[in-house]
């Protein structure tokens, strides 16, 4: 968006919190579970909130925007809304244009918010242009902004000048790189339950637009060989959410040009039914690190409830035991949480983790976002309490993915998801389970049935 502006003869000046607030919560969490090896933290101003708001005034003072932009998912959505208050309250007559993921699946909501002026659904580098036009004669009304799904190849490369140094020192196995993040594609041909991507295409369904979408390898070449050079990068992060999904002709013409014009490390996410010998042969020059999605070792789970109907748990342990061979890192991602899981379906889980045997596992709650199934089957069930406050009207009070539990289930105490959380890594690597889950008959019989449903 920055970089759409800029283009088009815009001023533009960000207004960055992330390092005024604190350390990095996501990732003292992390450390503080064994999910991750401890890293050097990156220095922040530690400010108060009432500090962040005088600077937030004191910036909008100086420069006099014509219109204040935020991008907006669920986990700051709340924060994000205390500073937008705060400038309507300074009573500046300002403008202010919210888009991003939640704008996007919960238009109808957001729209009642009274700190909130205009609403970009979809992808917003051309609709914002278009809102900027027509504030000269529209200004002082409600809207919602409808994009079509962007061509990727029309984007221009990213501008980060703005953007704190901070920003690309990513840590990583250890170790601190001076990172970029590149996207090859946007979309995802999946409908997890817990993600919203079910909730953009059903809305692009009507539009006709195509949902999932490739940049050409000659402009992702183009892209990285430009920062390489202006940042100084080290490495790279591909924001796709899954990589691998592409032919043999694509990996392979990838693979060779990243080699010969870049040639960088890169960290990849992907899912497992995608991974093939042919694939991790083409990536094995550059890629130091595969993330994926396991969610859960329970297969009636992962089936019923995550809307996941692909590998079984012997083939995802087989595409692992595939990528070890090729002498590429791999990262396993879990959740516990969901509705219907039981203590039984998280002991499949570790035990799963175990015969992974990834380099670096994580964990974290299921969290219901707006949008998503898992939401709806929460707000019916009564395992979330709703919000209704103009502007989150039907949102969850609480979405957390590391915090806290954000799902009260009937059938595992909170306490004990927390429990799980913290000792994930220790269970794992066969330390206390047994003795913590007081495993008794009774665990034996509820095996046992979930064996039998999963039978069925």
């Amino acid at each position: 968006m920055i970089t759409i502006l800029k283009n088009n003869g815009h001023e533009v000046e960000l207004f960055d919190t992330t390092f005024m607030r604190s350390s990095n919560i996501d990732n003292v969490l992390r450390q503080e579970a064994g999910l991750v090896k401890p890293t050097e933290e990156i220095k922040t101003k530690y400010l108060t909130d009432e500090q962040i708001e005088f600077a937030l005034l004191y910036r909008l003072a100086k420069f006099k925007p014509d219109i204040v932009c935020a991008t907006i998912v669920e986990d700051n959505y709340r924060y994000c809304n205390s500073l937008l208050k705060k400038i309507k309250e300074a009573d500046l007559d300002i403008p202010i244009v919210v888009g991003g993921s939640t704008p996007t699946v919960a238009p109808e909501v957001l729209i009642k918010n009274p700190n909130i002026d205009h609403v970009i659904v979809g992808e917003g580098e051309e609709s914002i242009l278009d809102l900027i036009e027509e504030f000269s004669e529209k200004r002082n009304y409600w809207k919602v902004y409808f994009q079509h799904y962007t061509d990727l190849d029309t984007l221009p490369i990213q501008d980060l000048s703005l953007w704190d140094e901070r920003h690309f020192r990513k840590a990583y196995d250890g170790k601190i790189y001076k990172a970029g993040f590149i996207e090859t594609s946007r979309g995802c041909i999946n409908n997890c339950s817990y993600c919203i991507n079910h909730a953009w295409k059903k809305l692009y369904k009507v539009k006709k637009s195509k949902h999932f979408r490739r940049k050409s390898i000659d402009k992702v070449i183009e892209e990285a060989k430009y920062l390489k050079e202006k940042h100084d990068f080290n490495m790279f992060f591909f924001t796709d959410d899954d990589f691998l999904f592409m032919g043999k002709k694509r990996i392979r013409e990838f693979a060779q040009k990243w080699y010969k014009e870049v040639d960088l490390p890169y960290w990849i996410n992907t899912r497992t039914e995608v991974v093939t010998e042919l694939k991790l042969g083409q990536l094995q020059a550059n890629c130091i690190g595969i993330g994926f999605g396991v969610e859960s070792g329970s297969g009636w789970l992962r089936r019923n409830i995550l809307n996941r109907k692909g590998h079984t748990n012997e083939q995802i342990i087989e595409v692992f035991d595939m990528i070890r061979a090729w002498g590429i890192r791999t990262t396993a991602n879990f959740m516990i949480g969901f509705p219907a899981e039981r203590e039984n379906d998280i002991y499949k889980t570790i035990n799963l983790a175990r015969k992974i045997n990834a380099d670096s596992v994580d964990m974290t709650f299921v969290s219901p976002y707006y949008g998503t199934e898992i939401h709806r089957v929460c707000q019916r069930l009564g395992y979330i309490e709703v919000d209704d406050e103009p502007g989150f009207e039907g949102m969850a009070k609480r979405v957390s993915m590391r915090a806290e539990p954000a799902i009260n289930l009937p059938q595992i105490r909170r306490e004990r998801l927390i429990e799980v959380y913290n000792n994930f890594q220790s269970y794992i690597e066969y330390r206390n389970f047994y003795h913590v889950n007081k495993y008794t008959e009774t665990q034996r019989v509820m095996e046992a049935l979930c064996e039998i449903r999963e039978g069925h």
